[in-house]
């Protein structure tokens, strides 16, 4: 299901702490989203260590979590949030291609 234009895709990336393993998360997260044909698209991260107060208030029990928080409804996607192939139909985004501006 397509987006409709020009609103601004609000997502939020909670992990666990700053490990390697963590940075190739949120490096995964970023090129994986700047290859989208999409309208602009904002992504904050939240370390659930330095800012439990953040995940207590949304109710973040498992990391690494991508939370979209708008366009509504709100969605939350646990476990390998790196995976074009399910990350992207799920928030409604695709892959920029050649002929796609």
């Amino acid at each position: 299901m397509e987006r409709r234009h020009m609103q601004e895709l609000k997502l939020t990336l909670y992990v666990a702490g700053r490990n390697q393993r963590v940075e190739r998360i949120v490096a995964a997260v970023h090129a994986m989203l700047s290859g989208c044909s999409a309208d602009p698209i904002q992504l904050s991260i939240v370390d659930v260590l330095e800012s439990p107060h953040i995940a207590d208030e949304h109710a973040i029990l498992v990391t690494p979590a991508l939370v979209r928080h708008s366009p509504a409804p709100v969605l939350r996607i646990v476990g390998d949030v790196t995976d074009p192939e399910h990350v992207l139909p799920a928030l409604g985004l695709r892959l920029q291609t050649a002929g796609t501006r």
